[in-house]
């Protein structure tokens, strides 16, 4: 919440500060990574955790869907 909220006022020094304690095995580690990756102009850094960040909402969506698929049957 707290990475949201610096990010929301810009304060980048503190997105850092905050993003850290966020896991990169979570979506929202992974996804602030990439932005702050972007921000210091690490491209390469940026695609993998971008990359990093779809596999992980790819797992979560897909046993999001099968869970509603099977209470559907």
């Amino acid at each position: 919440m707290a990475t949201r909220a610096a990010w929301s006022l810009g304060d980048m020094p503190d997105l850092e500060k905050y993003y850290i304690h966020i896991p990169d095995t979570k979506f929202e580690g992974a996804y602030y990574r990439a932005v702050d990756a972007i921000r210091n102009d690490n491209f390469r850094q940026a695609q993998d955790s971008i990359d990093l960040a779809r596999e992980l909402l790819d797992v979560e969506l897909t046993t999001l869907a099968n869970e509603s698929y099977n209470r559907a049957y």
